[in-house]
């Protein structure tokens, strides 16, 4: 547990750019974390007035029907734009930038390749505190 420690002490010198990339990288995640929920709530309520709708026209059935079908085809949408995305070079791999995040945790990468059953505990003991605190 002590060389967890030595070693996330030893991440802490990281560069102020490199802190601040992080910070705006978690800001980043969250924001679009919080806009995919909202996008998913209004989805769900623009299916749930579809479904009103059309459930006074055609058969509920058919009206569920149809809206599944429009659900999937968003849905194929989204993994179509997803996969667009990925195809495209990425500005950091064109200029060779090396990311430092990486070479500063390979210290902690080494230390839970070689304590496995350390860090499964540390592990389990966070997931329980965490389960506990919410309950």
């Amino acid at each position: 547990m002590l060389g967890i420690l030595q070693v996330l002490v030893s991440l802490s010198g990281f560069e102020a750019r490199a802190r601040a990339a992080i910070v705006r990288l978690v800001t980043v995640l969250l924001l679009a974390l919080l806009a995919a929920t909202f996008a998913a709530i209004a989805l769900g309520f623009a299916a749930s007035a579809g479904y009103g709708y059309l459930a006074t026209v055609v058969s509920p059935p058919a009206a569920a029907g149809l809206c599944a079908g429009v659900a999937l085809l968003v849905a194929l949408a989204f993994t179509a734009a997803g996969a667009l995305r990925l195809r495209r070079p990425s500005r950091l791999r064109s200029q060779g930038a090396q990311p430092d995040l990486m070479s500063a945790l390979s210290p902690l990468a080494a230390w839970i390749r070689t304590h496995p059953l350390e860090t499964a505990a540390a592990a389990l003991v966070v997931g329980l505190a965490s389960g506990r605190r919410r309950s």
